[in-house]
């Protein structure tokens, strides 16, 4: 939940977006490309211990998402790779539990149901929402 805050949030969100853009010859010839330079910055900020109301709470509730259990104000020692393997599972899991959500002929407004358990996914669709 740290890390979906973190990416959705004013400091990275655009150039979170940026990174889905054509890469420029400059970009791809640099010794340290935006992308790797985007995520040691959020690796950085994901393990920075000063409170930050962005990153540290859960931007709403849901039945699913019980606060005494899920806690994004909890850094979790992991490597930038671990960070990048959290975020496309997540993404993943979202991206399954959207295809199930819009299908023709499913009935619910509650995107959780399609989640498959997966609150990561729910929290990624609730920033989306916030985000429209």
């Amino acid at each position: 939940f740290r890390l979906v805050n973190i990416l959705f949030s004013s400091r990275f969100a655009t150039r979170f977006v940026a990174l889905f853009d054509q890469r420029t010859r400059a970009d791809l010839g640099t010794a340290v490309s935006a992308e790797e330079q985007f995520w040691e910055d959020v690796f950085a900020a994901f393990l920075d211990c000063t409170p930050e109301e962005e990153f540290d709470n859960l931007i709403g509730a849901h039945p699913a998402l019980d606060p005494n259990c899920v806690n994004p104000a909890s850094i979790v020692q992991h490597s930038v790779k671990q960070i990048r393997q959290i975020w496309g599972s997540a993404h993943g899991a979202y991206r399954q539990a959207h295809i199930r959500f819009t299908t023709t002929g499913t009935n619910g407004k509650d995107f959780y149901k399609y989640c498959n358990g997966r609150l990561d996914a729910l929290y990624i669709h609730m920033h989306l929402q916030i985000k429209r």
